[in-house]
Order: structure tokens, then sequence, then C-alpha cells
């Protein structure tokens, strides 16, 4: 996949998502009080003027039983089907190159001299690495992972031109960036070691399903934070992110949507750190198959 090619086109489809229309929704499916399921629908419609719209649909079954959740991708116009794909390829590409967007938002366009930290060493870190490598010049990164086994993600970014090496959590005060790729059962830092993030440090969060967040619901303290979301509907899908606004950790007049920050939007840089929460969104999709059709 061309990496390039993707941040621009995620930069773009952000910075236009007014030209479309999106729907997001996710029916659970329960009985007896037992989450058997559910079901991820993703939606984008590009009007075309006078001719017939295109509709783009990314969609995801998932069941307990068996614990997986293939991804798969559908466009149509104009009655007819145009392209349908296995998507998940892109799913993980598309949510590992949001880190970069949001950096390069940021005017972070060179890491080759910043300390970075990587929880997590599945397929998303590991084309994180690889994006931050070739096209925000990464030469280092530090990874924790659950096992401490860095032969995966080792493996499968060995032609980045990036040094992976353990990192520690204990460290956390040294790092300029933070991000998360895991699928964590609880956060993977701690409320005393939030305290010691870095001045001006940038942290990332991806995880979504489940009650908990990477962080602790803390690290949305808008006394302290900046903090980014792709849209306003993380609210309903990132459960930490709406804890802390039930909780008056934020308001929502607070949050800085990636349109925005890509259209110029100040931060705040008497705030301590900058926190980006992100549960996926059909923009991403699009962004994703508009190289493709």
């Amino acid at each position: 996949m061309d990496y390039s090619k993707l941040l621009t086109s995620l930069q773009q489809t952000f910075i236009e998502q007014d030209n479309y229309f999106f729907d997001k929704h996710v029916p659970e499916f329960v009985k007896d009080g037992k989450f058997l399921g559910d079901y991820f629908n993703n939606i984008a419609v590009e009007p075309l003027g006078d001719k017939p719209p295109r509709f783009y649909h990314v969609y995801s079954p998932f069941d307990v039983i068996s614990n997986k959740a293939p991804e798969y991708a559908a466009v149509f116009e104009n009655g007819e089907l145009l392209l349908h794909i296995d998507f998940d390829e892109y799913i993980a590409a598309r949510t590992a190159a949001m880190s970069a967007v949001v950096l390069k938002g940021l005017g972070k366009d060179n890491l080759s001299d910043k300390k970075v930290l990587l929880f997590g060493s599945g397929r998303i870190a590991a084309v994180a690495v690889k994006i931050l490598g070739t096209e925000l010049g990464l030469k280092n990164v530090d990874v924790i992972t659950r096992s401490g086994d860095l032969s995966k993600i080792t493996q499968a970014t060995e032609n980045s031109g990036v040094a992976i090496k353990t990192g520690s959590v204990e460290s956390i005060g040294e790092y300029d960036i933070i991000i998360c790729h895991t699928q964590s059962t609880e956060p993977v830092i701690s409320k005393e070691q939030l305290g010691r993030i870095k001045q001006g440090a940038i942290l990332s969060s991806f995880i979504s399903s489940t009650e908990h967040g990477e962080f602790p619901d803390e690290i949305f303290d808008s006394s302290k934070a900046n903090i980014i979301t792709d849209w306003q509907q993380t609210l309903q899908g990132a459960k930490d992110l709406k804890r802390a606004l039930d909780s008056s950790l934020f308001a929502e007049q607070d949050l800085i949507y990636i349109k925005d920050l890509l259209a110029g939007k100040n931060i705040d840089t008497s705030k301590h750190y900058i926190v980006y929460r992100s549960t996926g969104t059909p923009i991403q999709n699009l962004a994703a198959l508009k190289l493709l059709v």
C-alpha cells in the first residue's frame, strides 16, 4: 500500500467531509442479559450532482463464540456493485495512519529526534511503525507488549528503517509521543504515571468496544489536555471519553475535531499535553476506499 497516498487521502477526506453524508451504527445482540455479538456498519454517501450518488459501506459482524470480526467493503453506484472486497487490511492501515495524520496536523513532520513509546505489537502497531518511519522519519521506537516478546513486531517492521527496543512505563515522563494499539483489559498506565507525562507530549488511543480506555479517564481533564477526536460521534463509541464528559472533566466544546485541526485550529500550548481519541469512522473508510475506486 502507498502510505503517502493514504495519508493524503485521509487529510483531504477529513477536510472535505461536509461534501458527504456519513452514518455509523452498531446494533448489539443480547439474549437473557448475555452479549452475543454486534454488527458494525459504517456508511458514506457521495453526492455526484445530477448523476446517481455513490454509496460506500464497510461492515463487520462479530460474535463471541468465534471471537472473529471480518471486515468487508462494498461500493455501489447507479444500482451497480463497483467493488466488494475483504477490507481487513485497509482497516488496519487507515487506523495505523491516524497518529501520523494528527502528528502532521500538529506540525510534527519529522520524528527523527523524538522519543516514541508504542503499546502493542500486533498488525496495526506494526503498520503504524512503518508509516511513521517512511512518512515522518521515525528512527527509533520503544515498544511495550503484554508478553514482553518483540520478535513479532520486529520481524513485521524489519525493512522500515525503524529500530525497535523494549520500552518501560516507568520512564513514561521521557517520551514525546505515546501511541496505543492494544486490546488491553485495563489501562496501560496508572493515574500516578499519568501525572508524570512529559510537558507537550502527544498521546493517542484507538481501543473500542470496552468499558475502559487505554489511559485513565482523567487523561481527558481539559485543564491539562488538548483533546482531539475524529468527529462528534466518537463520544458514542469511546466510553472512557463519554464518562469523562459526564464527569465534567471537559465540556463538549473543548473537543478539537480533526477537520478543524487540519484547517489550522490552534492548540492551547499552555496545557500540559495533547491526547487523540479515536474509535474509527466512515470518514477514514471512505479515504481508503477512494484509493480503490
